[in-house]
């Protein structure tokens, strides 16, 4: 859907990356996110990703995927316009100890999260930048699953494979792609697991957290667990645990995490 500029207002920015700002703003009398991306010195990076990140949201229909408005071009810049979710996003709920984050709230967040990357994976889409700032919460307290503009196909072949750039957060990636090796749907349940050990500790991957140990660039289990906080489910953490194998093969499928949690 093409929207005219004429018809969105922004007002207050409500986060920033590498490809330019979010506004929070309306569409005709409705509450929208309005993605703002901002051409570097590679026109066909930027449009890439750009066409990437529209192409699946355009296709993605799910609870837990954020909702698709349209697109608008102003002045050579390109907007992506979203539903807002008014509660921002996980990483700064985990950050913010005002919140209340009790059990039930921090294993139905891994649920939604759960369900959404199911969807993606069910349609061959790896989302390769899975982390706290791309996790947005309803005001019914649901998680949806944002910014797609890493996201891609899964390779069919070694050809394709080769071909794939390496995109994503450190904290948070896959060691065979630290590794630069061939990597597939895995790692974004690598990625899931250090977002699921953030929530058990309610603090957020730093150079004091969660640092990756060589050569094999793992997470170590033990401090998964001794990072908990109190009431933690053993069941949550084995979880976690398991996700975060450093071989993609020893890792859970979406579907066997969904019947776990």
């Amino acid at each position: 859907m093409r929207i005219q500029w004429s018809d969105l207002k922004t007002f207050d920015i409500i986060g920033s990356g590498s490809f330019g700002r979010v506004f929070h703003g309306d569409l005709l009398g409705t509450e929208v996110a309005i993605k703002e991306c901002v051409r570097s010195n590679s026109k066909a990076f930027d449009e890439k990703y750009f066409k990437r990140e529209v192409d699946i949201l355009k296709q993605s229909r799910h609870p837990n995927i954020v909702q698709f408005m349209g697109i608008c071009k102003r002045k050579k810049r390109f907007y992506i316009v979203t539903e807002f979710l008014p509660l921002g996003n996980l990483r700064r709920w985990i950050q913010d100890e005002t919140k209340e984050f009790g059990w039930d709230t921090r294993i139905s967040f891994a649920i939604d999260i759960s369900l959404a990357l199911a969807y993606l994976h069910h349609k061959n889409i790896i989302h390769r930048d899975l982390k706290g700032e791309n996790l947005l919460i309803s005001e019914n307290m649901r998680i949806k699953v944002c910014d797609f503009g890493f996201s891609r196909v899964e390779a069919k072949d070694d050809d394709e494979m080769r071909r794939i750039s390496y995109c994503g957060t450190d904290g948070y990636m896959a060691p065979e792609i630290l590794l630069g090796e061939d990597f597939d749907c895995s790692v974004d349940v690598f990625s899931f697991g250090i977002v699921l050990a953030e929530m058990m500790a309610r603090h957020v991957v730093d150079p004091q957290h969660f640092q990756r140990v060589p050569p094999d660039m793992s997470v170590s289990p033990d401090e998964i667990l001794f990072r908990a906080q109190p009431g933690c489910p053993i069941e949550l953490g084995e979880l976690a645990i398991h996700c975060v194998q450093p071989l993609p093969q020893n890792r859970p499928k979406l579907k066997q995490i969904v019947e776990r949690l």
